[in-house]
């Protein structure tokens, strides 16, 4: 009762709801009661002709079980439930009652917050993906596979829950961080850090929460889940976040630009550094980018070294660079791929956690030098402002961190849990203001092949990384997807090299 006190005291006096707007149930009010049709009808007002843009809340603290998973949709065989204080007659809710009343029928651009002080509560809305958060900041996010999933919802929905499955929510006495009354630990938790810092991000809030209810020495570990993939570093309270400032209005329309880079080495001889591919994962590339994402042959430049007048060339390479970002304003979509010769070489401006510095090797490298990933930065990612998109794929060895993005996803071989860490950024704090992806053939350490004419279907010589993304792109596939199906085709084929993917937000 004394915690939901606290987030009535807490959504009126810190982030601007009105009283009028919140409905509390508690067992101490006989007009009131917490009993489970009490509370079934609560939540049924609470998501009633949700529209988007509207910000739902939910808070409970009691008691939190276990029941007997009825419909084979929970891996451990139980469902988790809430407990009302009539369960001995009326039972209680479980967790797909629960989503179905709260988050099945909510519409696109509805966020719903759900905040869970009991035990048993890690999974107790059955939201798709779950956030963990390990040493160091490495952030963990798994999704349920499609069929483990009732129901979906395109509103956002965020559970921060007290524990979990396996564990119980304690309770915290009179003293704690200045409790006057008993409180939930979790409840106590959320306060203090929310008070202090209200605009916490999710990542933030979740990792204090856990820092201070260890320092207390409690055993329970908050969990966060949701039901779109988030944005980690977004305010946990919408109410929080700071007003959204719009881009500058374009003053053209929108620019589409596409640069291919393709370089056999043909000034090597055969079986010395040649390659064999590169020229027609060109070819490939163009035409994904003309049939599949509709660019005309007006936006794009290619650099092959089968044509004197279009050589890539060190000078010529980051020429085109600069074409490429030049004048990019508030929506424009840029695309780079670059097939051929990736390197390394040492690190020296000890920015590199290897030591080692990613490279791209011109056709000239013998005299020019190589590009490093510290030019291609500053080239290609640092003068791009906000609203614009940059795609970049690079089908070459050495290339998993060959832009210095500040985040790596990487998945899990059943393609379930992608993991996000995060990176020193280059320069500036958030110097990397446009959307940025990059799909680059291998990691660090490994080589990036080549397929010989009639190897996985193809016709002609080419690389396996950009044969994969031929095979797999479209123009509705997710991120997620296109990497999962990438390493899916390539191990099925043989090869053990695995694509990365990275980015600047």
């Amino acid at each position: 009762i004394n915690d939901s006190d606290t987030f009535v005291e807490l959504l009126t006096g810190e982030f601007g709801y009105d009283v009028a707007d919140i409905r509390q149930l508690r067992d101490d009010h006989n007009h009131c009661m917490p009993t489970k049709s009490n509370i079934a009808m609560a939540l049924r007002w609470l998501v009633k002709d949700a529209s988007a843009g509207d910000h739902l809340f939910f808070h409970y603290s009691g008691h939190g079980s276990q029941q007997q998973d009825t419909d084979g949709d929970e891996m451990d065989g139980k469902d988790e439930t809430i407990v009302p204080c009539d369960y001995q007659r009326s039972g209680m809710l479980s967790d797909d009652e629960l989503r179905s009343i709260l988050v099945a029928g909510l519409p696109k651009g509805v966020r719903l917050t759900v905040i869970l002080d009991c035990c048993h509560s890690g999974t107790a809305l059955d939201l798709p993906y779950k956030v963990k958060v390990a040493e160091g900041g490495l952030v963990d996010v798994k999704k349920k596979l499609p069929h483990q999933t009732k129901a979906p919802s395109l509103a956002d929905v965020v559970m921060l829950s007290g524990c979990k499955d396996s564990q119980t929510s304690a309770d915290a006495g009179v003293g704690l961080a200045g409790n006057t009354k008993a409180a939930g630990a979790m409840t106590t938790a959320f306060r203090e850090v929310i008070v202090k810092n209200m605009d916490a991000s999710f990542h933030v809030l979740l990792g204090q929460m856990r820092k201070f209810l260890k320092a207390q020495h409690f055993s329970q570990v908050p969990q966060l889940s949701s039901e779109q993939f988030l944005n980690l570093d977004r305010c946990f309270m919408p109410e929080a976040e700071p007003p959204t400032v719009a881009p500058a209005a374009p003053s053209r329309p929108p620019v589409r630009k596409a640069l291919s880079i393709g370089i056999n080495y043909l000034c090597l001889e055969p079986g010395r550094g040649q390659l064999s591919g590169c020229i027609n994962d060109t070819d490939t590339m163009i035409g994904i980018m003309k049939q599949v994402f509709g660019f005309a042959d007006s936006q794009v430049c290619c650099l092959r070294d089968d044509r004197s007048q279009v050589m890539p060339t060190r000078a010529n390479i980051l020429a085109s660079l600069r074409w490429l970002t030049h004048g990019a304003a508030p929506g424009d979509e840029l695309f780079l791929h670059y097939s051929g010769h990736g390197g390394q070489q040492p690190d020296a401006d000890g920015d590199e956690l290897g030591g080692k510095d990613d490279t791209l090797i011109p056709c000239d490298f013998q005299h020019a030098g190589q590009i490093l990933d510290d030019e291609l930065y500053s080239q290609v990612v640092q003068p791009l402002p906000q609203g614009c998109r940059l795609w970049v794929v690079l089908d070459c060895c050495h290339s998993g961190t060959a832009l210095d993005l500040p985040y790596k996803v990487q998945l899990s071989p059943d393609g379930r849990s992608v993991q996000c860490s995060k990176s020193q950024a280059k320069g500036p704090a958030n110097s990397c203001l446009a959307d940025v992806i990059m799909i680059s053939g291998c990691k660090d350490n490994q080589t990036s092949a080549d397929v010989q004419a009639g190897s996985l279907g193809t016709g002609v010589a080419s690389g396996a990384m950009t044969t994969a993304f031929r095979q797999c792109i479209s123009s509705s596939v997710t991120c997620h997807d296109l990497l999962l199906r990438m390493r899916e085709f390539l191990k099925k084929s043989g090869y053990s090299q695995i694509p990365q993917m990275s980015s600047g937000k």
